[in-house]
């Protein structure tokens, strides 16, 4: 430990010490001596004449600053931060420093407007306005705007004396930034006194404790400093938490002890950026692109930014919304279920400016108001301008319910068709039922609630009757059912019999008899807004969809798969939401008008998985969200064109595809199950869709969701694939 010399000590700090009109009195003194204009060591040696033999100051002090400036010397950094300017003392010390070594630019970043202005005063006294800029408001506020206006793309050094809860938020900022990278340097005094815990934790960690630390809920922390550290400006300031910082960089952190000006032990936490690994650095030029256009976009006096809440952000159709809106330069709220406490893996993108865990909703009325309660709690906390619902198979009519509840109580609009739609849409007799009375073509559909409803359909007792093919599906949500497309009736009617009965239809397990329609199967999704398709997307479906290739959008099968989906939209009245109707094309049928050959067979009124088919028209799918919030009526939507895929670019998933295509062809071969054909053909599709296809959760600026989710919920977890 160095020694302290007594003779250099400020005057004792006093209960009030700061911002009591001494700093003024600080300026008047220095500038009172015109022998020091100009010499920045002059005006030192006069601020700290003030300090030994007037009043206390809560500057660096000389022992502490020689540290730092040492390290200029060593680092010779073109561009310096500072967080919290207070006096100017170490503004005028260490830009003189950075000066004398060849820098470039010093910036001050100081919130309180009085100490500003004295620091203003005296490095134009000291001569240093060539190098110094002071930036005053908040500190992440300057930082957001050095970085947004170009003039610091990267942190040689830093020194940070400002809130002490800061400190940790700050370099988490700047991290996430891109500012931070190998060769960095970082200053923190006061890491003795009062002491600052969460910071020295943050920067001794490792990158592996690092990365466990971003699955737990960011906070603010102001309760793990000493003192009156928190509360040192009168109350406990606001801290931005949503900046997730960069936990792949290595830092080196050392302490080096010396004295507060009045001799008080103290040190400065010294710490450098020795590592960045190659992939991160490639990650967060890519995000750095995107940051750029976001600027750009927010820059424009016509841009008005808004606060979107996503729900259902760990399946890639919310992931996918949620990066559409970011980019547009918009604030995102995500939330999801969390079964078991696992993190899904939107939790982790980099759009979200905060993550809420929900409750899964139960059946009960009570519990339904609880999850409806719930988002809008989250919609008055965070001032949320649009909910977009992103429903699972499991919510939608509970999210129907909460869309009611939200839009009541709340200025919040929500991309979410009421509770009784839902119901409608979501049952399969009901669609049926309402698509007839619409007009429009459906397949012959029963509803079926016991074996002898079925027989009567089945096996008729009139002689002559077309005899027609049926499928049995379930109505409500039976996994063990619905991959079964056995066509009825089968041989004689006891076989029919024996196999409904294993089905088991009753009153409380209903299921619909639909007519079976032979040919190839679509699904769409379309964003309703008022009654009007302003989203359409359509695509060939399957059982367990896991690849998507849009039909292209001037096609005449995808305009009649449009044109039914804009009818039956108009039908509903001034309806807003997801809609998603599956389709059979009849290949049977001699008609010419593609619309007469189209059935729907179900619906779904939520999100498609489809919508990751318009990455490259986010912004023309973010306006159309975005027309929900305009003034009621059609006034400006009537002249806008559906947003469609621009590209027939195909989207996977390749974990399922090395699963699918590789590891089980693999396996079949070598257990002689399988033929060498069979093999090299579905090598062949992987290959095609790993070289020209796209992942549907990879994004390269946004790395993070895809590899939670294929190695932390798939691999350590063994979450389902069609969950995602």
């Amino acid at each position: 430990m160095p020694s302290f010399e007594e003779k250099k000590a400020y005057a004792a700090q006093e209960e009030t010490f700061f911002d009591d009109g001494r700093e003024e009195e600080l300026v008047d003194f220095v500038t009172s001596q015109p022998k020091h204009r100009g010499s920045p060591q002059g005006v030192l040696a006069a601020i700290d004449e003030f300090g030994r033999t007037r009043k206390y100051l809560m500057n660096v002090g000389e022992d502490k600053g020689s540290i730092v400036v040492e390290l200029i010397r060593e680092t010779r950094p073109r561009t310096m931060i500072e967080l919290g300017g207070y006096c100017g003392y170490s503004t005028i010390l260490f830009a003189d420093a950075v000066r004398a070594a060849g820098g470039e630019k010093y910036y001050s970043l100081e919130r309180n407007v009085n100490f500003a202005k004295n620091i203003k005063a005296l490095i134009e006294f000291a001569g240093l306005t060539d190098i110094v800029e002071v930036v005053l408001g908040p500190s992440d506020d300057g930082i957001k705007n050095l970085h947004k206006t170009g003039k610091v793309n990267h942190i040689d050094l830093m020194f940070l004396d400002h809130y002490k809860p800061a400190y940790t938020t700050d370099l988490k900022l700047c991290e996430s930034l891109g500012l931070i990278s190998k060769g960095t340097v970082l200053a923190a005094d006061n890491v003795i006194t009062p002491g600052n815990p969460p910071y020295l934790k943050y920067v001794r960690s490792s990158v592996e404790e690092k990365r466990a630390a971003l699955t737990q809920e960011s906070k603010q922390d102001t309760e793990n400093f000493p003192g009156q550290s928190a509360t040192q400006y009168g109350k406990v300031e606001t801290l931005g938490t949503d900046a997730k910082g960069n936990p792949h960089l290595v830092y080196e952190s050392k302490l080096v002890e010396s004295f507060e000006p009045t001799g008080v032990p103290d040190g400065i936490e010294i710490t450098r950026c020795v590592e960045e690994d190659f992939l991160v650095s490639f990650f967060a030029g890519a995000a750095k692109e995107i940051e750029h256009k976001r600027q750009c976009i927010s820059s424009s006096s016509t841009f008005q930014p808004r606060v979107i809440l996503v729900t259902g952000v760990g399946m890639s159709k919310g992931l996918s919304i949620a990066r559409a809106f970011y980019r547009e330069g918009h604030h995102v709220i995500g939330a999801d279920f969390e079964p078991f406490g696992i993190p899904v893996c939107g939790r982790f993108s980099s759009t979200l400016r905060k993550f809420y865990r929900i409750s899964k909703p139960t059946s009960g009325p009570a519990e339904s108001r609880g999850y409806a309660e719930g988002l809008l709690d989250i919609v008055n906390r965070e001032s949320v301008d649009l909910w977009v619902s992103c429903s699972g198979v499991a919510s939608a009519v509970q999210d129907g319910e909460a869309a009611e509840i939200i839009e009541n109580e709340s200025k919040c609009r929500a991309i979410q068709f009421g509770a009784q739609t839902t119901k409608t849409l979501d049952e399969k007799h009901l669609f049926i039922k309402q698509t007839r009375k619409f007009g429009l073509n459906v397949p012959e559909t029963h509803l079926i609630t016991s074996v002898e409803d079925a027989l009567r359909v089945l096996h008729p007792s009139e002689k002559g009757m077309e005899r027609k093919q049926y499928i049995m599906k379930s109505v409500g949500l039976d996994d063990t059912t619905r991959a079964d497309m056995t066509l009825l009736p089968q041989a004689s009617s006891d076989d029919t019999r024996s196999y409904l009965a294993r089905l088991n239809p009753s009153v409380s397990r209903l299921f619909v008899l639909q007519q079976f329609i032979s040919g190839p199967e679509y699904c769409t999704h379309s964003v309703i807004i008022r009654g009007r398709v302003m989203v359409f997307a359509a695509c060939r479906s399957a059982e367990l969809l896991m690849h998507y290739e849009a039909v292209s959008p001037r096609s005449d099968l995808s305009r009649a798969l449009q044109k039914y989906s804009e009818i039956y939209a108009a039908k509903m009245g001034c309806v807003t939401g997801h809609f998603s109707i599956d389709f059979m094309l009849d290949e049977r049928s001699t008609e010419l008008d593609l619309m007469s050959r189209l059935y729907p067979i179900e619906c779904n009124p939520r999100a498609h998985t489809a919508v990751v088919l318009f990455e490259q028209e986010s912004g023309r799918m973010v306006d159309a969200y975005l027309s929900a919030l305009e003034v009621d009526g059609m006034d400006g939507i009537d002249i806008q064109p559906v947003v469609t895929p621009s590209t027939t670019k195909g989207y996977y998933w390749i974990g399922h595809d090395l699963v699918t295509c590789v590891l089980l062809p693999l396996l079949s071969t070598m257990a002689m199950k399988g033929s060498i054909s069979s093999l090299t053909e579905k090598r062949k599709v992987f290959l095609h869709h790993l070289m020209f296809w796209k992942d549907g959760t990879y994004l390269l600026w946004d790395p993070l969701p895809f590899w939670w989710l294929y190695y932390v919920e798939l691999i350590e977890f063994g979450m389902d694939w069609e969950q995602k």
